[in-house]
């Protein structure tokens, strides 16, 4: 399971690191953009993602968190 941090730490990763090639950017895009959606939902960085998507199916589904 990966948290936020660690889906921003992975997209990093496979940003950086691979610029140039089509499947890891294309990775590191998704992990980029599923991480910033949920702090922008309002979510920790210690969130963990995959146990969101799991019970929501997409990040868009996930509801803004309530505390």
């Amino acid at each position: 399971m990966a948290t936020i941090l660690e889906a921003l730490m992975n997209a990093q990763i496979n940003l950086g690191h691979f610029r140039n090639a089509g499947i890891q950017g294309a990775i590191g895009c998704s992990q980029l953009d599923n991480a910033v959606t949920l702090l922008q939902k309002g979510y920790s960085v210690h969130t963990d993602v995959e146990e969101l998507l799991d019970k929501h199916d997409t990040v868009k589904a996930v509801p803004k968190f309530e505390s």
